[in-house]
């Protein structure tokens, strides 16, 4: 046998971690760009027209309650050596909460809304040509390795990359003024709606309770599971916890209704870039570095 078989293999798997960064950080940026490019031609093309759709005031109505037993979460931490050093845990109470239904009135009103002939923008584009990029360029990366050993090209060299908070910052700044530009012109091509509707009113009361957690063993017999059902919708007890909604009166109002049909404005798209390309700089860094990483330390060793 080649006594250089195992280590030929061994470092093809290292080169698969390290070509599989590379393509992360490549696929992820591209992704991005395509993802964006594409975001913007869907919304220089969407088509925005004003429909108005019947809907139904609806009356919600407690038909039981549901409990969620107490629950613990233990996070342990590790040294550099493997081995756990401490631990934290969480505890979330028990507690009870309301199954609601909601009941048709028969009250019908008639509301304004926009129609998009493409739901997604820039923004939305972006992100997922993100992490598909990021998905496809790693796969096909370590992939390429794996081939390029097989055909005996010679195996890359460990390149130090650039920290996470300047591939953030980068990340950031290209994001802001992205965010302000697509803004801008999603605002530009903004149709807007701004008129007389009649609308349910509603006023904001007490629809039933709920039990009080020590409650439970007494009312364990009448459940279902975790779930308690309530007859006719009455609680089967008094002196709960009160749950409060939202309940029609019955009666229509007359009021100004205003919307806009963009999503962004430059605001709101430097902001969300800003954000969005920082999460993203950051991943694509973290992502790389801890494959280079994990490739670098098998190396050593």
């Amino acid at each position: 046998m080649d006594p250089d078989f195992g280590r030929y293999e061994y470092r093809s798997e290292i080169g698969a971690f390290e070509s599989a960064g590379i393509g992360i950080t490549a696929g992820a940026a591209a992704g991005a760009l395509i993802g964006t490019a594409v975001g913007t031609e869907r919304m220089l093309t969407d088509q925005v027209s004003i429909q108005h759709n019947r809907y139904e005031a609806l009356k919600p109505v407690l038909t039981g309650a549901h409990y969620t037993p107490e629950s613990s979460t233990t996070n342990y931490t590790y040294d550099s050596n493997g081995q756990v050093n401490g631990f934290t845990t969480s505890t979330t109470d028990a507690s009870w909460s309301a199954n609601i239904a909601n009941q048709r009135t028969g009250l019908l009103f008639d509301k304004p809304e926009f129609s998009h002939t493409h739901a997604w923008g820039p923004l939305q584009c972006a992100a997922a040509g993100t992490v598909i990029g990021g998905v496809v360029g790693g796969v096909a990366g370590a992939l390429s390795s794996i081939l390029t050993k097989r055909l005996g090209y010679t195996y890359a060299p460990f390149r130090e990359t650039p920290g996470v908070l300047p591939a953030g910052g980068v990340g950031a700044g290209l994001g802001l003024l992205a965010g302000a530009t697509l803004g801008a012109l999603d605002q530009s091509h903004a149709l807007t709606i701004h008129e007389q509707v009649t609308r349910p009113t509603y006023v904001n009361q007490q629809i039933g309770s709920l039990p009080h957690v020590n409650w439970f063993n007494e009312l364990r017999p009448q459940m279902n599971g975790y779930d308690l059902n309530y007859p006719d919708g009455q609680a089967p007890f008094s002196n709960g916890q009160p749950v409060m909604a939202q309940v029609p009166t019955g009666q229509l109002e007359q009021a100004t209704h205003h919307e806009t049909s963009n999503t962004l404005t430059p605001l709101t798209g430097a902001l969300a870039g800003t954000g969005l390309g920082f999460v993203t700089g950051v991943a694509i860094s973290v992502t790389r570095n801890t494959l280079l990483k994990v490739g670098r330390n098998d190396l050593d060793h």
